[in-house]
This record gives structure tokens, sequence and C-alpha cells, in this order.
């Protein structure tokens, strides 16, 4: 074989291994982008759609979340850093502390991740224990104390309710605490805000 033969005969094999590298290339690169969006945790637990980053907020919203944080106890409602925090792009809902190396880990596990507490769904309560509940506190303006779900567990909440704005209201019975999703000011996005009871002693009889 001349060189000539030789040349061309490698020229081949050398396309023809860079047509199967690229092809290799791009299945592997459909394969992760699959295995990323079927990460557990990667999608709202509210929409069950793909999230966003919370670092491709422009930094003018970004400060209007933290002000609107910033007027509450940072005990309970730190302000949120947005490059570790994703964002469920149906409902505007803000999630911090849940992107890691890139991925969002999230899970209905977030409540508790966020105050500890057996929480349950406002609509769940009878209207004797709603009356009730309100004793403990000034006001509860803000939250989402109009329409809620019936179930009584966070994750079983039904699609109407889940899409609603402001999103759930969550209250612990044992400690009197509401937690729920409010609107900030001027902005189409909402955070999870604690609030701790006004009144920490109410007779049950009343």
């Amino acid at each position: 074989m001349s060189t000539i033969e030789q040349m061309a005969t490698q020229a081949l094999w050398l396309f023809i291994g860079s047509v199967v590298f690229i092809l290799c290339l791009m299945l592997f690169m459909l394969w992760f982008g699959w295995w990323a969006s079927q990460k557990r945790g990667s999608r709202s637990p509210y929409s069950g759609c793909p999230m966003m980053f919370g670092v491709d907020l422009p930094i003018s919203v970004g400060k209007r979340i933290n002000d609107f944080l910033g007027s509450f106890d940072p005990t309970d409602n730190p302000q949120i850093d947005l490059p570790f925090a994703a964002i469920c792009r149906e409902t505007k809902r803000v999630f911090p502390k849940c992107v890691i190396k890139g991925f969002v880990s999230l899970s209905w596990r977030f409540l508790k991740d966020r105050c500890a507490g057996t929480w349950i769904s406002w609509g769940s309560l009878t209207e004797t224990q709603k009356a009730y509940f309100k004793l403990h506190h000034i006001s509860l303006e803000g939250f989402q104390t109009g329409d809620s779900s019936q179930n009584r567990l966070p994750e079983h909440v039904g699609s109407y309710h889940a899409l609603l704005k402001p999103g759930p209201l969550y209250v612990d019975l044992q400690t009197k605490k509401a937690m729920g999703w409010r609107m900030v000011p001027d902005t189409e996005f909402e955070v999870l805000i604690v609030k701790r009871p006004d009144y920490e002693s109410i007779d049950e009889t009343l």
C-alpha cells in the first residue's frame, strides 16, 4: 500500500472515529439532561415542573425580596442567599438553601427544614380551631386564610390550592406558630414567612 493510500485510510478512520465520538457525546448530553431533570427534588413541590435558579434573578428583585424579609424577625425569617435558592416558575415561590453543586435538592421536608414543627394545612382546621388559633395572633393578614386545602398534610395539596396566590398557610397547633407564603410587595414573588404567636397563653374555654 502506497503512502498516499495509507494516509487516505488513516483519514477515513479518523473521520469515522470523530463522527462516532460526536454521536456518543450527543447521546451522553441527552442522557445527562434527562438525568438532571429527573433528579430527586429538582421539581417544584407545588407545580411539579422544573425550577429556575435564584442566581438568575435581577439584582433589584433580589433586593426587594431581602428588604421584605428584613421587616421580620431575622431569627425566624433570615434573608435569602439567592445563589443557593431555587424558584418555582409557575408560582414564583422562593426556596432558600436548596441548590447544591448546581442541582436543586428539594422535597416536602423543606417546611420542617425552614422551621421545626408539626405543620398542617390551615384549611384542614375546623372553624372553631381557626377561631381559637387566631386568638393567639394579632393578625394573620397577608397569609392565605381565605381558601385552603382541606387535606391535613401539606404534600397532599391539590393543584388548585397549590397554585393560589399567595400560597398555602400552615400551622402548628401545639406551638401556635403560623408559616405561610406571602407576596413580596411590588413583585410577583413569594417567600415563606414564620410567625410566632403574639399571645402565648389563652384560656381554652374561651
